[in-house]
Order: C-alpha cells, then structure tokens, then sequence
C-alpha cells in the first residue's frame, strides 16, 4: 500500500505503490484540478448515511474506501482526502428506498477498459456486452475505444462482474452467431487488443503488457492438432478436452486455416 511508506515501509512493492499513486496524482490534477479535496461534503454525507442505518463497514464495502479512513472521516479526523475517495463515498446509495447517492463516484477507465477489449479478443461483441450487463451499447464501445478516460464506479464494477463471469467463457456456446464472433475477433485484432492474461495487473494503467500472447485461436488449432494427430481423440472428444464446443473449435480451426493461407 502507497500509505505504508509513511510508516517506514521500505518494501518495493509499496515504493511502487506510492510512486504510481504520485504519478495519477500529478496526472489528475493537471486534468482535473487538484487531486486532494476538503472532506467537508463527504463527511456531512457519511454522517447522513450512519443516521440512515449504515454502519462505517457499509460505507467502506459500497464505496470501495478502506473502514480506517472512513472511520477517520467520521470522527473528523481528515481535513481533505482524495478526490476520488470522496467521490466514492458521495456516489453511496441512501438504503431508504434505494434512492442513489447525491452523485456517482468517478474512477479510472483503464481497467474496464483492457476487459472489455479481453472480451473482445473473445468474440463478444458490444451488443452481447449491453445484453449481458445493462450498460448501454455506446458507453461499452466508447470505454472500450478509450473515448472515456474516466468513467461512473457504478459502471466500473458493473464491468468487473460481467468480465469475471465472460473472461473464459465461449460466445458461441452462449448462443451468439459465429459471423458476430468472427467480426468481433477480426476487429480487435485489427485494433491490437489484447486477451485477459497480457496483464499482471489489468487495473494498474502504468502496467505493460507481457509479450504479446499468441492468440487463442492459434492455441485452439495447436492443441487441437496434438490431441486428434498424437492421442487418437475425435473432433467432440477433443472439444470436451479443450472445454470448447464443437462449433467454437471448428471456427478456430477456419480462421487459423485462413490466415495460415493468406501468410503463406
């Protein structure tokens, strides 16, 4: 954690932690104005939410800021804080009739961004992804562009869950047409996109990706050659070993077929 530092952490993971945090704190401000804000508005808001049943541990799971600066903000103990804190905190729903917070937070886009390209990579398109989540079409594919560099956290962990319960999934066991999956691959593709497993860590916007991973259809067609040609197994007996529909490894086999012939 960045605020080990302040203790006399010398451990490089928390060096780097404090050294990004600086970084997007430098960076922000010169987007946005300054980076730390008064707690004023944020705590009068957090008193109104304890008042309305929430207890500090409610707080700090549905805005994602730690109970101890919670707490520290309850008991007045916190002259300013991070903008983005205090925006996470604001964006809490009220429990009485699930009326929102008097605004959303805000966050950084990069890590939905890079799932939503992941997913991409996979064959699913901005339709499926609105289909599946909720969030609108042209939200999904401005994130997914880079259009938006900071986005609602509401939106950001509506991203999170989708891409946990899609990033190994088969769109075409899910029911989409293989020609909406074949676009969807082709482009990202094109665009340089990059699966799930290019990030050690998909949220940190100064990680770099490992080198570039091959694609999964090339994968696909590999393993699929090893375990028809080497272990004797037919086209269903290899799809189940792979955890691939029939229609998924057929597909990865057209394309790995077709882009073997147009390099050659």
């Amino acid at each position: 954690m960045a605020s080990c530092t302040r203790y006399g952490c010398d451990r490089e993971e928390c060096r780097e932690a404090r050294r990004r945090t600086s970084r997007e704190n430098y960076h922000a401000a010169k987007k946005e104005g300054p980076a730390r804000v008064p707690s004023d508005e944020a705590y009068a808001y957090a008193v109104e939410l304890i008042r309305a049943s929430l207890s500090p541990t409610d707080i700090a799971e549905r805005s994602g800021v730690s109970v101890t600066q919670v707490r520290r903000l309850l008991r007045g103990g916190l002259p300013g804080m991070l903008r983005v804190n205090s925006d996470a905190i604001l964006g809490v729903a009220m429990p009485h009739e699930s009326k929102p917070g008097r605004g959303d937070g805000w966050a950084d886009a990069t890590g939905a961004r890079r799932r939503l390209q992941a997913l991409a990579v996979q064959g699913f398109s901005t339709t499926v992804l609105w289909s599946e989540s909720g969030v609108a079409r042209l939200t999904v594919s401005d994130i997914r562009s880079g259009a938006q560099q900071r986005i609602c956290l509401s939106t950001l962990r509506v991203i999170v869950l989708l891409h946990d319960r899609l990033w190994d999934a088969d769109p075409l066991g899910m029911g989409v047409k293989l020609s909406a999956v074949a676009r969807t691959v082709k482009h990202a593709e094109r665009e340089g996109w990059l699966p799930t497993e290019a990030w050690d860590d998909i949220d940190d916007p100064a990680c770099e990706p490992r080198k570039k991973p091959t694609p999964k259809y090339v994968r696909t067609a590999e393993d699929f050659g090893e375990l028809t040609g080497r272990f004797g197994l037919n086209r269903r007996q290899a799809a189940d070993r792979l955890g691939m529909s029939v229609d998924a490894v057929n597909a990865a086999l057209g394309y790995y077929g077709k882009r073997t012939a147009a390099a050659s």
